[in-house]
């Protein structure tokens, strides 16, 4: 008996060049330092801070919050602690699915995710009840 579902090996299609992932990380890694992100749980923000990140808390934010800050050299440490390869369970063995970063799978189920990207931009809309009113909201169009 197979310890999980085989799927299908794939050729990967890469939807972004090297050089466009590479400038992701590093606006990622940026963004993660300054200005980090919120967090409104207590001991999560203990944890982060014992292991590396800067915390600080927020006042005047109306509930218990705290920015959190992380270097870009935790990050990296954590991006190599990380498995190459997992194996999602399930009640029946069979079904079973390994996630494997040196063999590329693609499994068939029922369709819970879309292979849609949002593209964004910013438009001008004008009140149709007051044409002097206008505001810049983002617009999308799938891709």
């Amino acid at each position: 008996m197979q310890d999980f579902r085989e799927g299908i090996v794939v050729k990967p299609y890469e939807r972004l060049s090297r050089e466009q992932m590479a400038r992701l990380h590093e606006a990622s890694l940026a963004i993660l330092a300054d200005p980090g992100i919120w967090c409104y749980n207590k001991r999560s923000a203990e944890l982060f801070g014992a292991h590396g990140a800067e915390v600080s808390r927020e006042e005047g934010s109306g509930s218990p919050c705290w920015r959190v800050r992380f270097p870009a050299k935790l990050i990296t440490e954590a991006i190599h602690k990380a498995p190459s390869r997992i194996v999602l369970g399930a009640r029946d063995r069979a079904n079973r699915l390994e996630l494997d970063a040196a063999v590329p799978r693609v499994y068939f189920g029922s369709g819970s995710e879309t292979n849609v990207w949002l593209e964004t931009a910013m438009e001008e809309f004008v009140s149709a009840a007051d044409p002097a009113k206008s505001r810049r909201l983002p617009s999308y169009t799938t891709r």
